[in-house]
Order: C-alpha cells, then structure tokens, then sequence
C-alpha cells in the first residue's frame, strides 16, 4: 500500500498511512524504511519548499531508526536517504550519507547527483559528475537525464545570465555531454532524448542540434514534442512554432500541461488574440482549466495580446485564485499601463485575501515601479515585513532601487543600499546604472559601474551604460585591462 501511494506522487498518505502502522505496532522492516523516506521525498515534491523543515526533522526519525536496526549502510537506504536530504536542501547530510557508503556505484552517484539537482545546484552537480568519472563509475541513462537538468540549471543562473561567454561555455559543456551519450548509444532513447532536446533548446545556436536529437529518437512521446516546442517559443521562432503547433493539432496527440504553457507562451510571442483564444477553448474542453501554472499563463497570454479584458475574466472565473493567476493580473494589468486596475487588484484581491509569496511581492513592486507611484511601493514594502513575516530578497530590493532611480530620489536610493542586509547582485547595480545614465548622476553611476564589477567582471552592458553616459555629458573615460579586470575605473 505504501508503494501504491508513492507511486501514485502521494507523500503524504504514505506518511499518514506509515503513522497507522505505527499506532497498531506494527514493525517496520528495512524495505518499509526506505518507502518511508520515499515518501518524504514525494512529499516536498508535492508540497514544496515550504514542506522542507518539517520533512527533515521526519526523516531525520527515519535515519535515527535505520542506524540502530543496522540498515544505514545499505546501498538501497543510503540512496533513499541521499534522495530525502537532498529533497529537503540539506546538503551536508546528503554528502555524509554519500561518504559513508562502503562504496559508490552508479546509483548512489545518480542520487548525489538528483539531490543537487533537485535544489537547483547545477554546479556542484556538475563536479560531482566529473568526479564519477574520476573513480571509473559509467553513467547510465538516468545519470544523464539528470546531469542535463544541471548544465541547465547552471546556464539559467543569474550570475551567468548577462555573460555571453558563459553561454558558449554552457554550450559547450553541453556538446561534451552528447559526446558522452553518443558514444554509449543512447541519444535514441527518449529518456535522454528529451532532456538533450531540452538541453540544446535553450540555446538558439544549439536548435539545429536539437531538431536533429528529436528526429533521431527511435520513439517519440509528448515530452519530446513539448521539449521541442518550447525551444521554438524560448527563441522566438515563431514560423517553427506556428508549424509544430498546427501539426500537432492535425495529429489530435493528446496534450499535457506543459503543451498547454509552451502554445500559451507562444501565442504571447505571436500576440495573437485569435489564437489565444483558440488555445483558450482547447484548455476548457480538455479540462486542463484546473491546472494553475496553465491559467496564470493563460492570463498572461491574453494580456500580452492587449486584451486585459479577457485575462480579467479568466480570473473572474477562477472558484479560489491561486497565488499565480494574481501575479498573472498584477502583472498583466502594470504591463498594459493601467495603474488604477493594478493598485485595485492589488488592494482587493491580494492583500485581503492573504494570498502572498515571493513572486507576488515581485509583481506588487514591479506594477510600482512601473506606475512610478514610490510611496506605494515602500508600503507595500512594509506591509510585506510587518503583516506578513516575509524577508525581501535581494531582488525585490533591486525593485525599490529601480523604482528610486526611476524617480530620480537618489538620496533614498542610496540610503536604501546601506540598509539591504545582503550583498547586492549584478542586476541591481544595472538597474541603479541604468537609472543614473537617465538622469546624469555621474557620481553615483561611477560607484555603481564599479560595484558591478566586482560582482561581475567583463560586464558588456555596464561597460556600454557607463560609456555612453560619460560621452553624453562630454567625458572621457580610460579603461586599461588591468582596470577593467579589478573594476576599477581611472578618474575621468
């Protein structure tokens, strides 16, 4: 019954139905252990991150258990327990677990491997695939898919984002990792297929590698497809889009989710209220109108259309909005312009319903910072911290500095920088840059170039932002290598 449940994505009735084992004193075996933890990982993949703490502790009991029954050292627990610590972001736990197996085969590596993962740790998953080669374990099939999920996790960092040499880097990576697959013989199995499509998808030099991956493929399932059409929206490839979907279509293959987002994602690259519309009735008929991520982009589809008429209505619609078709109006209503409808839903159907997450707060400061209304934003801002225990995170500080440079409030831009309890990132320095460039703050653009810098050398748009605004109030700025490599700029 166990199995059944986890099988079945169910967590938490697995734990709910291992508690009952425990109240009718029933014993539970070393196979019984390891489903245990099984189901702490299904239940934060159910639940996510918020499910974190309180699963740690339960599997930290399971753990406990199994080291006094003998059964720690066991390659099948040790994978399990790799999983649930990985699952609950603790990696310090899942490295011990990793390090005291009596030895490291393919499995327990695929396991470090998805934990890190798992937590979107792309880099660390990346050396810890290098070092299994380092100790002669072979991948298999399933080290691959993940080992693809890394190198994109790596390539959608935000220090990597701006540097287009840390793409080609990734691109690169990416081309050894397919050598690998190739010479195993394995690129015509979808289960690496799909995540290669994937992976060379989301670089627009590396489609004509996925388009031939996906032609390659012995068998082709929706996952394929979906992979597919998502590199072609991810692109703007709109004429390869508009093909793949209408095929789709004609063939009658039975959509998924993702399917729905992709075409939904694409028709707001198309801007094309007719086919929003469309796709609209395809969900509804499909019953894909339960799914939240499907309606939020839907949403977000029809006000990138220019009609924030029907997104209004779709979320009209919904019995109990979720958290995501919110951010989907709030930033639908401040991209269209419409600062009043923004404000209001705020108002009215955010904050008095107490539905509130990181990426709302983000919408909430991004409709500000784009209606110009500061101190509406600083109130948002305090009733965040106050009301709702919430800590901003670095970018939605970045929001506020935006929405003072934006203003021209310098003093309290900078007044805000001494405040932030973390180390800003390269895009609040751009935002601030791009701000002083505006309205010709010499001063403050300099401390921000260089502050760039140091966080991210061999910044291309910094260089350009700082540039045009020292011709455009006729200075001269002179960057030897030596400068440009430490962030120093030589006094104008």
């Amino acid at each position: 019954m166990l199995s059944a449940y986890i099988d079945g994505d169910q967590g938490e009735k697995a734990l709910l139905l291992y508690r009952q084992m425990q109240e009718e004193m029933v014993d539970p075996n070393m196979r019984t252990l390891v489903l245990a933890l099984q189901a702490c990982t299904a239940f934060v993949e159910e639940r996510g991150p918020s499910a974190q703490l309180m699963v740690l502790e339960v599997g930290r009991a399971f753990h406990s258990l199994s080291r006094c029954r003998g059964y720690s050292s066991d390659v099948v627990m040790g994978t399990a327990l790799l999983h649930m610590y990985g699952s609950c972001g603790s990696f310090m736990e899942a490295e011990d677990i990793f390090n005291a197996l009596p030895n490291h085969d393919v499995v327990s590596w695929t396991a470090l491997v998805s934990a890190y993962v798992s937590q979107g740790q792309g880099k660390k998953a990346l050396f810890a695939y290098r070092q299994m080669h380092v100790e002669g374990v072979s991948p298999n099939d399933l080290t691959f898919s993940v080992v693809l999920q890394a190198l994109r996790h790596v390539n959608n960092s935000q220090d990597l984002a701006l540097e287009r040499e840390s793409v080609d880097w990734a691109l690169e990576v990416g081309r050894a990792l397919y050598s690998d697959i190739y010479n195993r013989g394995l690129t015509s199995n979808h289960t690496v297929g799909n995540p290669l499509i994937s992976m060379f998808g989301q670089f627009h030099a590396g489609i004509p590698e996925a388009e031939a991956i996906f032609d390659a493929l012995i068998e082709r399932n929706i996952v394929s497809w979906n992979a597919l059409l998502s590199s072609y929206v991810e692109h703007s490839e709109v004429e390869n889009f508009l093909q793949l979907f209408l095929w789709l279509k004609r063939e009658n293959l039975a959509f998924t989710d993702l399917t729905f987002i992709a075409v939904l994602q694409g028709c707001s690259e198309l801007g094309n209220l007719e086919l929003c519309r469309q796709v609209h009735f395809d969900i509804y008929s499909s019953e894909f109108d339960r799914y939240h991520s499907v309606i939020a982009t839907l949403i977000n589809a029809y006000g990138s259309s220019g009609s924030m008429t029907d997104a209004q209505a779709v979320f009209n619609e919904l019995v109990e909005p979720h958290t995501v078709s919110c951010n989907a109006c709030v930033a639908g209503h401040a991209r269209d312009g419409h600062q009043e409808a923004s404000l209001h839903f705020i108002d009215e159907m955010i904050l008095e319903s107490n539905v509130l997450d990181e990426a709302t707060l983000t919408s909430i400061l991004s409709a500000c910072s784009h209606s110009g209304v500061v101190d509406k934003g600083f109130d948002y801002l305090h009733l965040v911290c106050t009301h709702y225990a919430m800590v901003p995170a670095v970018k939605h500080y970045g929001i506020m500095i935006d929405l003072l440079g934006r203003a021209g409030d310098f003093k309290h831009a900078e007044r805000l920088l001494e405040m932030i309890p973390m180390p800003p990132d390269a895009t609040l320095w751009l935002s601030l840059l791009s701000s002083c460039r505006f309205h010709g703050n010499l001063m403050l653009a300099k401390q921000a170039f260089i502050s760039l810098l140091h966080v991210q050398p061999k910044h291309g748009a910094a260089y350009v932002l700082f540039s045009n605004l020292c011709a455009e109030i006729e200075l001269e700025v002179f960057l030897d290598e030596a400068d440009w490599n430490c962030g120093k700029v030589n006094h104008l």
